[in-house]
């Protein structure tokens, strides 16, 4: 692809990104309807005016469910490019130092889910 390709393919994409993630951080104030309702008597419409996207098994608004998805994705994605630049900024200074952090890191994650989750085994 040539340069000049980049450079018209650039913007637009850059916009696109921009327009999900301020979706996904506006979430909460857009009149969606309720991700989690579950409403068995509306189970796999079609697209409609009332569910653009349709509806699931369980009658949830697959559109609603999407934009509020958009927030966990890119959480999920934040961390991970911060775990790995870590690791690779360490793996620079000394190999040994990379596989470190990264053990460091999801020990730390695992730690937090532990804690939050009431149903995890007690090590006692």
């Amino acid at each position: 692809m040539t340069n000049r390709w980049r450079r018209v393919l650039a913007a637009p994409s850059g916009l696109f990104l921009l327009a999900v993630l301020a979706a996904g951080l506006a979430a909460p104030l857009l009149p969606l309807a309720d991700p989690t309702a579950i409403d068995i008597s509306s189970k796999f419409l079609p697209p409609s005016l009332e569910h653009p996207f349709g509806t699931d098994l369980l009658g949830r608004d697959m559109l609603s469910r999407m934009i509020w998805g958009i927030r966990t994705t890119f959480v999920t994605a934040l961390l991970t490019m911060i775990v790995t630049a870590g690791s690779l900024a360490a793996l620079r200074q000394r190999p040994e130092a990379g596989s470190m952090r990264s053990s460091c890191a999801f020990a730390t994650c695992g730690c937090r889910f532990r804690a939050k989750c009431s149903s995890w085994p007690s090590s006692a």
